[in-house]
């Protein structure tokens, strides 16, 4: 199953149906299950973005779903990220995959503040 970081931020329409979260939420792991995925964890964030998703999709396909739901009702603007376990990166890191760990560390510039 891959992993996918959300990183949401309330539209002016998710703005006014805040004043009921519980309802909100519920829609949110509504559409999450409906594609097939499981909503692993949220939460609420202060800073730039409003809240985040840990989501498990059993692929792309099915994330690609999701993402196409979320768009109808327009509640929330997201960035998504993949993701994967730090264990298995270090794994990775250990293996045979170092020489393309070594070639994507080198390609990913600086990381911005």
């Amino acid at each position: 199953m891959a992993h996918y970081l959300r990183l949401c931020r309330f539209t002016e329409k998710g703005l006014a149906s805040a004043a009921k979260p519980g309802d909100t939420f519920k829609l949110i792991k509504q559409q999450v299950e409906s594609c097939g995925c499981k909503l692993e964890a949220a939460y609420i964030t202060l800073g730039i973005y409003d809240f985040v998703a840990v989501i498990e999709a059993p692929s792309d396909e099915a994330m690609k779903k999701y993402a196409a739901e979320v768009q109808k009702h327009n509640l929330y603007s997201v960035k998504t990220l993949s993701a994967f376990p730090a264990e298995s990166f270090v794994q990775w890191a250990d293996s045979s995959f170092a020489p393309f760990l070594s070639y994507w560390m080198q390609q990913r510039g600086k990381p911005t503040r």
